[in-house]
C-alpha cells in the first residue's frame, strides 16, 4: 500500500511539473492575445496625461465608444478632443460605457470643443454621451448642441444628455454645458419614470 502511495505521489509530482513547465507557454500566448485585444484602439496618441488619445472626428468618437463598450479598461487612460465633433453621421449614437462591466473610468478632456447632433434611440439601460462611468472618471471642458434622446422603455433606465449612470465612488464632471436638445422618454410602466 505504501508503495502505491509513493508511486501515485511521484506521478502527481511529474504531472504537476509538466503543467508548471507548460503554463508559461499557455499564459504568454494568452496574455499576448489579451494584450492585443485589450489595448488596441485606433486613435493617435498614447493615452497618457502628456500624450492623450486624440479624438478629432465622428469616426474617432465611435472608435472610442467601441473601445470602452468592448470592456477595455480605461482607468488612468487619457482622451482629448482636438476638434468639434458632429455626430450627425451616427444615426443612433451608442453611449460610451454601456453597463457595469464595460464602463468609462478614465479622463476625458473636451478642450472647449463642441459635440453636436447626437441622436439616441434608447435601446439600453444607460443612456447619454457617456452611458455608464466608473469610479475615478473625469469628464471636463466641452459643450453639447442639438441633443435628441427618445424612446419607450419598460424597465428601469438612466438617461441624461452627458451621462446616464455613475458607479459609486469619486468622479469629476466639470465645465460641461448642454446648449440645446431634448429628451423625450416614456415608459409602459409608470413606476419607472
Amino acid at each position: 500500500m505504501n508503495k502505491l502511495k509513493i508511486n501515485l505521489f511521484k506521478i502527481s509530482i511529474a504531472i504537476l511539473g509538466f503543467i508548471c513547465l507548460a503554463l508559461p507557454f499557455c499564459f504568454s500566448s494568452t496574455e499576448q492575445a489579451f494584450a492585443e485585444d485589450t489595448f488596441s484602439i485606433n486613435l493617435n496618441g498614447a493615452g497618457t496625461s502628456t500624450n492623450p488619445y486624440k479624438i478629432g472626428t465622428a469616426t474617432d468618437m465611435k472608435n472610442f465608444s467601441t473601445y470602452v463598450n468592448n470592456g477595455n479598461s480605461t482607468y488612468g487612460v487619457y482622451f482629448e478632443l482636438t476638434n468639434n465633433i458632429d455626430l450627425a453621421s451616427e444615426s443612433n449614437w451608442r453611449p460610451i460605457g454601456s453597463e457595469s462591466t464595460s464602463y468609462f473610468s478614465g479622463n476625458f478632456d473636451g478642450n472647449g470643443y463642441t459635440i453636436s447632433n447626437m441622436t439616441i434611440t434608447i435601446i439600453s439601460q444607460y443612456v447619454g454621451l457617456f452611458g455608464y462611468i466608473g469610479n475615478s472618471a473625469t469628464i471636463t471642458n466641452f459643450q453639447m448642441e442639438n441633443v435628441d434622446i427618445y424612446g419607450l422603455v419598460s424597465s428601469t433606465f438612466y438617461v441624461g444628455s452627458v451621462l446616464g449612470h455613475c458607479q459609486s465612488g469619486t468622479v469629476e464632471i466639470s465645465k460641461v454645458c448642454v446648449k440645446s436638445g431634448q429628451i423625450d422618454v416614456s415608459s409602459s410602466n409608470s413606476s419607472n419614470l
